[in-house]
C-alpha cells in the first residue's frame, strides 16, 4: 500500500514505549506484543507520539529526509512500508 504525502496519521491508544539505545521498543498491551523500531524508525516513532495532531506523511518525510542521507523516493517507500507494519499491528492509525 502507498499513502499521498496529505495522509494523516497518529498512534493508538492501545501502545506504551520507551526509547532504548536509539531504538525504540513498543508494547501494544491489548495484544501483550513487543515491537523494535530502528533508528529510522524511532524518528518516526518519536515525531507522531511528541505531535499532539495528527502527522502527515508529508512531515515525516521531511524528518527523516532532515536526519538522514536517503533519496526522497527510498525514503517515501521506506516510510510507507513501516506506516503498513504499524496499522497492521495496531500501533498507528490513519487519520
Amino acid at each position: 500500500m502507498s499513502y499521498n504525502s496529505t495522509q494523516q496519521f497518529a498512534l493508538t491508544e492501545k501502545t506504551v514505549s520507551t526509547i532504548l539505545d536509539e531504538n525504540s521498543i513498543i508494547l501494544n498491551y491489548d495484544q501483550g506484543i513487543y515491537y523494535e523500531l530502528n533508528e529510522v524508525g524511532s524518528l518516526i516513532w518519536k515525531t507522531l507520539s511528541e505531535s499532539t495532531e495528527a502527522v502527515s506523511l508529508e512531515q515525516l518525510k521531511t524528518n527523516v529526509l532532515s536526519s538522514f542521507e536517503v533519496t526522497e523516493d527510498e525514503c517515501i517507500q521506506d516510510i510507507n512500508s513501516l506506516l503498513v507494519e504499524l496499522i497492521e499491528a495496531e500501533l498507528v492509525t490513519t487519520i
